[in-house]
């Protein structure tokens, strides 16, 4: 049995599953220290729920993070969605997948974004419907930040980046990572040598910390995870 460790929304101890600790975790903490949302407006346990159809009246599809515009966290006030997987899962796994999160955001009226991260990678959607009623889903880098400010969810200005700090950081450079490895085919040193160019550039403007470069270097030496 995994061990117990502390949901860092909600203070409830949970079971420390790979989810848990590969996504769920840092991944909330990424909402609140990055994105800006309060911690007040995020759901992580006990889990949200959400119906199986619109016509259905008992909720029972469990959602692992859930972010509203209120505090009430009302179905009307569910905003985003976030489905968090193993490292194993894959996206376009018919029950754990995309399809996934995009069946629970259909059945609820409200829901604009959706996001699904195995902590290797990461797919976003913004639901929209059209005057006719219909529903489509389009893919976007990323979800909005608390400000709202949609323009910067595909382009991002520097003045709206944040720092990131110890198992975010990780997280960020997981991804970075892999979407290096899936699309140009490099091996860890041309990974490293990468990485080693861009904070050369980045030293220049600020003083790298020690938790950077041990993060990169865990990285370094992990295998690459690439689903099934």
């Amino acid at each position: 049995m995994a061990d117990k460790i502390i949901d860092y929304i909600s203070g409830i101890k949970v079971n420390g599953t790979p989810e848990e600790i590969q996504a769920t975790q840092p991944f909330s903490k990424i909402l609140v220290e990055n994105y800006g949302y309060p911690k007040e407006l995020i759901q992580t346990r006990p889990q949200y729920r959400v119906k199986v159809r619109p016509s259905d009246i008992k909720k029972e599809y469990p959602v692992d993070i859930a972010v509203f515009t209120s505090t009430d966290k009302r179905e009307d006030d569910l905003y985003i969605i976030i489905e968090c997987k193993k490292e194993t899962v894959n996206a376009r796994n018919a029950k754990d997948g995309i399809a996934q999160l995009q069946s629970y955001m259909s059945v609820c009226p409200n829901c604009e974004w959706g996001m699904w991260t195995n902590s290797i990678q990461k797919f976003v959607f913004r639901k929209i419907t059209d005057a006719a009623g219909n529903t489509n889903f389009r893919e976007y880098n990323d979800i909005p930040s608390a400000n709202g400010n949609l323009d910067e969810v595909n382009r991002p200005s520097r003045l709206s980046l944040k720092n990131a700090y110890d198992d975010n950081l990780l997280f960020v450079f997981k991804t970075c990572h892999n979407h290096i490895y899936v699309n140009d085919g490099l091996q860890n040193s041309r990974h490293f040598l990468n990485y080693s160019k861009l904070f050369s550039v980045k030293s220049k403007m600020s003083v790298t910390s020690p938790t950077i470069w041990n993060s990169i270097q865990h990285l370094m030496s992990a295998p690459i995870q690439t689903g099934n």
